[in-house]
């Protein structure tokens, strides 16, 4: 062992998510009470306490050029951090064309899955898209995929159906998961 991070309050859960920056200088955990911990990888010392998730952090992941930091939460929202300066730069809601906070317990649970393109200006988020019953029309809440512009904060396109999915590392692909392995081209519409 060469460091141990020691928080008081936290009461250690079964699964905090955690992320290391590219560069190694940082190492981004979550805590019971939703926050995201920034610490510094070398010495322990806790950065800043970055706060407003309302629900519980499911997923941290840095983009590649180590200036965002993306969070993931069971509510479906996602919050993009600037790392320079630490600040809440915007807040996604990955539940398309839904209003998770309006209906709680009635959806399903939110994975939280992160994952950035090389150029670190895509993010893919992990979600919830409607889509309408075969037969009554009304509509059913999938999971799936949105990859979205983390400049703008606009979807760029959505994929149905997908569980799990990952850039490649020189984003030329993007691997999804569902029943299926699934190659993309995500400069492509899927």
């Amino acid at each position: 062992i060469v460091r141990t991070f020691v928080d008081e309050t936290t009461q250690h859960p079964d699964r905090l998510p955690l992320a290391f920056s590219s560069d190694g200088r940082w190492l981004a955990t979550s805590d019971l009470d939703h926050s995201v911990k920034l610490w510094n990888a070398t010495t322990g010392a806790r950065i800043i306490t970055l706060q407003g998730h309302p629900a519980a952090v499911r997923a941290i992941a840095f983009s590649p050029d180590n200036r965002t930091l993306a969070s993931s939460s069971a509510n479906y929202e996602v919050r993009l951090w600037s790392l320079q300066p630490f600040q809440l730069q915007r807040t996604l809601n990955t539940a398309l064309n839904t209003t998770p906070t309006s209906a709680p317990g009635q959806l399903p649970p939110n994975p939280g899955y992160l994952s950035f393109a090389s150029d670190s200006q895509i993010l893919a988020t992990s979600g919830l898209r409607p889509f309408p019953h075969p037969i009554s029309g009304e509509p059913l809440l999938l999971p799936g995929m949105t990859l979205w512009d983390i400049t703008t904060g606009q979807a760029l396109s959505s994929v149905d159906s997908v569980n799990q999915f990952s850039f490649s590392p020189n984003s030329q692909f993007l691997l999804t998961h569902s029943h299926t392995l699934q190659v993309w081209h995500p400069h492509s519409q899927p």
